[in-house]
C-alpha cells in the first residue's frame, strides 16, 4: 500500500519488518496514506506489550459469606449480685494493700493470656475492642454474634510532663516504690520491670475507692507513669531517645539502679459496650467492626485495679503488645486499652453467674473472593480497543486502495522485479545482512500499476 501510494525507503521497510513501526512517512501522495498508516502502526504497537498488564490484575483471596444457618450460644453475663456482700468483697477486694497475694495477682497470668489470644496480630488499632469468649471456640472465623458485651477503654487525651519533680507531689512521684502486690514496678518476686511498662497510678497503693455513686463508667484524668529506660541517661530504651517535651525522673533509690521514669496526664473513659453483629475475628476472639458507645459495667473498677499487674506481665511476655515502639503515644494507649480489656474479660468470666445470656450466631462459610485492580484491567482494555479500532481503519484503507495487499513480505521480495534497486546500490547489495548509511540515498521504492513484461511487478526508484 505504501509503495503504491507514495513510496517507502529501505530504512522504513526495515523498521516495519523488524519493529512493526512506521516512522517518518513520505507525504507525497494526495491521499496522505503514509501518515495514516504511521498512526495506525504506532497506535497498535503498545498492544504487543499489553498482555502482562492483565496478568496479576485479578487475584483470589479467602473470604466468607453468610450460610443462612443460625445457632444459639451462651455468653458470660458478669456478676449481678450484691457488690457489698462480705463474701464478694473478700474474693474481689478493692484494696491495693491486700496480702499476701490478692486474687488479681493470682489471676494476672490468665488475663495476660487472654490478651495474647485476642491480639495475635499485634496490629495497633485503638478503635477495636476485643473479648475472648470460650463458648465460640467451635464457630468458624467471620461468623457474627447478634449481640454481645465488650470491654470499653478509650484514651481521650495524653500529655507528657516536662518537669515531673516540680509538677507532681512526692506521693505521686514515688508511688512506684510501694511494696504493694498491685505495683507493677516493685514485684514481690524481685523481678525488675522492663522498659515499656506503664500503669495508671493512684496517690497511694491503698484502698481503691469507687466513685460515689458508682455508675459503672469511669471517666477521669489521672497520672500515668512508665519505665522508659534502665539507664539514667534514658538512652537505652526501645522507644529511642527521649523526646524534648518529656522530662525524665531518674530513680536512684533501688540499690545501684538508675531507672528512668516518665510521667504524663491521661484522660480516659472505661466501662463496657454493646456490640451488634459482632464478628469472630480469630479463635475465641470477638471484636467490633463499627463504632461502639460506652455503657455501665460492674466490672469496671475491678478491671482498672487489675490493669497495672496485667500490663507488666504483657510487657514481660511481649506477645500481645502493639508494634509501635516508634510511636510512644500509640504504644501507651494500646497497652492500657489491651490490659484493661484482658482484665475485664478475666473478671467477667470469673464473676459470671451460672446462667449465661443466649445470643444468635450467623454461621459463616469460607469462600473465594476476586480482588480486581481495575486500573490495570481498564488500561489493558483501552490498549486493545485502540488496536481493534486501528485494525478496522486499516481494513477500510485497504479496500479503498487499488492494489491488493501484499500479505507475505518474504514472497514479495522474490516475486517483485527489483533490478532498478540493485543498479542504484553503490555497493551492489553484495552483503544485504544490514543496511548501511550509503543505502539511505537510494531513494523511495515505488510500485507502478503494471509490470513492463506483464509477468512481474517492477519496483522503481523515485526521489523527492
Amino acid at each position: 500500500m505504501l509503495m503504491k501510494s507514495g513510496g517507502i525507503s529501505l530504512e522504513q521497510i526495515d523498521l516495519l519488518l523488524t519493529w512493526q513501526v512506521h516512522l517518518r512517512p513520505r507525504l507525497k501522495s494526495s491521499q496522505r496514506i503514509g501518515l495514516l498508516i504511521s498512526i495506525i502502526t504506532l497506535v497498535a504497537f503498545p498492544c504487543h506489550l499489553s498482555g502482562p498488564i492483565l496478568t496479576g490484575s485479578i487475584t483470589w483471596s479467602s473470604s466468607h459469606r453468610p450460610s443462612g444457618k443460625q445457632e444459639v450460644v451462651g455468653i458470660e453475663a458478669g456478676y449481678t449480685g450484691d457488690l457489698s456482700d462480705v463474701a464478694f468483697s473478700y474474693l474481689y477486694p478493692l484494696n491495693y494493700s491486700a496480702s499476701p497475694l490478692s486474687l488479681y495477682s493470682v489471676g494476672r497470668p490468665l488475663a495476660a493470656s487472654f490478651a495474647g489470644t485476642a491480639w495475635q496480630s499485634q496490629s495497633a488499632n485503638a478503635q477495636t475492642m476485643k473479648r475472648v469468649i470460650r463458648s465460640v471456640a467451635h464457630l468458624p472465623i467471620n461468623s457474627t454474634l447478634n449481640n454481645v458485651t465488650l470491654p470499653y477503654f478509650a484514651v481521650t487525651k495524653l500529655e507528657w510532663i516536662k518537669d515531673p519533680v516540680k509538677e507532681l507531689r512526692p506521693a505521686l512521684l514515688q508511688s512506684y516504690l510501694n511494696d504493694s502486690d498491685w505495683n507493677p514496678f516493685r514485684s514481690i518476686t524481685n523481678y525488675i520491670s522492663m522498659p515499656g511498662t506503664f500503669a495508671l497510678i493512684p496517690d497511694t497503693w491503698g484502698v481503691l475507692t469507687p466513685p460515689d455513686p458508682d455508675t459503672g463508667i469511669v471517666s477521669e484524668k489521672c497520672i500515668v507513669v512508665g519505665k522508659y529506660s534502665l539507664q539514667k541517661t534514658c538512652d537505652d530504651s526501645p522507644f529511642g531517645g527521649l523526646p524534648p517535651n518529656i522530662g525524665p525522673y531518674v530513680d536512684t533509690n533501688i540499690t545501684a539502679r538508675t531507672d528512668c521514669y516518665i510521667y504524663g496526664r491521661i484522660s480516659y473513659v472505661a466501662g463496657a459496650a454493646e456490640c451488634r453483629d459482632c464478628r469472630i475475628s480469630a479463635w475465641l476472639t470477638v471484636q467490633n467492626d463499627t463504632s461502639v458507645t460506652v455503657l455501665p459495667s460492674v466490672t469496671t473498677m475491678y478491671a482498672l485495679g487489675m490493669m497495672p499487674v496485667v500490663a507488666e506481665l504483657m510487657r514481660e511476655q511481649n506477645v500481645s503488645l502493639p508494634i509501635a515502639f516508634n510511636n510512644l503515644n500509640v504504644y501507651v494507649t494500646e497497652l492500657l486499652m489491651r490490659s484493661y480489656a484482658s482484665s475485664w474479660t478475666y473478671l467477667t468470666n470469673l464473676m459470671s453467674d451460672p446462667a449465661r445470656l443466649p445470643t444468635y450466631v450467623q454461621i459463616a462459610v469460607p469462600t473465594s473472593r476476586a480482588n480486581v485492580l481495575w486500573w490495570r484491567v481498564l488500561l489493558w482494555l483501552s490498549l486493545n480497543l485502540m488496536f481493534t479500532i486501528s485494525g478496522l481503519i486499516f481494513l477500510i484503507v485497504q479496500r479503498l486502495c487499488n492494489q491488493p495487499l501484499i500479505g507475505n513480505p518474504s514472497l514479495a521480495a522474490l516475486l517483485l522485479d527489483t533490478t532498478e534497486i540493485l543498479h542504484k546500490g553503490n555497493r551492489g547489495f553484495c552483503n544485504f545482512s544490514t543496511l548501511v548509511e550509503d543505502d539511505k540515498g537510494i531513494g523511495y521504492l515505488y510500485l507502478p500499476g503494471k509490470a513492463v513484461d506483464g509477468t512481474h511487478k517492477r519496483v522503481e526508484i523515485v526521489h523527492d
